[in-house]
């Protein structure tokens, strides 16, 4: 419950200071996520493949220096690298959403994929709010991997490097 409230906190504090400092849509930085979360998820795809195939895994898995109570440091590992993995899925389609809205005040979205006349009108502030929910989601992923490396490098008991 806390989590959630939390979450809930930093979102509306960034949502505040967005706002106040009126960043405006860029396509070519919501593009440029777009080509980085599919990447990263073809290479997070990748490297759970040869990690999963490899030693380590089962050293992971079969040491009792890797062994809790109740869980095992393999399972720690994946469970970080499946966040990651929904992580990116995520950021890839709100950025899809986010080049679907319209940048100006009033425009109308059709959707070809439907038969129906399919012509939506969306105002301005749900623009803005994608946008600036778009900005924040991005530096909270930021911060999670940044996390996950510090994480997996102790885990992994070799020195802890620090990046910021």
């Amino acid at each position: 419950m806390f989590k959630k409230i939390r979450t809930v906190a930093i979102y509306s504090v960034g949502f505040v200071v967005l706002q106040f400092l009126q960043i405006e849509k860029n396509t070519e930085f919501i593009q440029a996520i777009l080509m980085f979360s599919s990447i990263a998820f073809g290479i997070t795809v990748t490297f759970m493949t040869a990690f999963f195939n490899s030693r380590l895994a089962s050293e992971l898995y079969h040491n009792p220096k890797h062994q809790y109570e109740k869980t095992t440091d393999l399972n720690i590992v994946t469970d970080y690298l499946l966040k990651y993995l929904y992580s990116f899925l995520h950021l890839f389609i709100i950025a899809s959403l986010l080049l679907l809205f319209p940048s100006n005040l009033k425009q109308e979205v059709v959707l070809p994929f439907f038969s129906w006349d399919s012509k939506w009108e969306f105002h301005f502030y749900w623009d803005v709010l994608l946008w600036y929910f778009f900005l924040i989601f991005v530096s909270n992923i930021i911060f999670q991997i940044y996390s996950f490396i510090n994480n997996l490098v102790k885990l992994l008991r070799l020195n802890s490097v620090h990046f910021l």
